[in-house]
């Protein structure tokens, strides 16, 4: 299965709830499912260090930036 989350709001570096929610909530499927692919989608370009650490160098995961003021 193909699946994509909004991810624009773990981009931030001050993440408060909802950021810390989706941040952790992204980051658990990162360790424990290696069968679905994830497409990510972020307003601009994730930062390399907080992307490697999101995703925990998963292959099933791909980063899409879409540049809209809302997805």
């Amino acid at each position: 299965m193909h699946i994509g989350i909004d991810a624009s709001r773990v981009n931030i570096d001050e993440r408060t709830g909802t950021e810390n929610y989706s941040y952790h909530v992204i980051n658990a499927l990162a360790k424990i499912d290696t069968e679905n692919d994830y497409t990510l989608y972020f307003r601009e370009k994730p930062k390399s260090k907080f992307f490697q650490e999101l995703t925990n160098n998963n292959k099933n995961f791909e980063a899409l930036v879409i540049k809209w003021p809302r997805l």
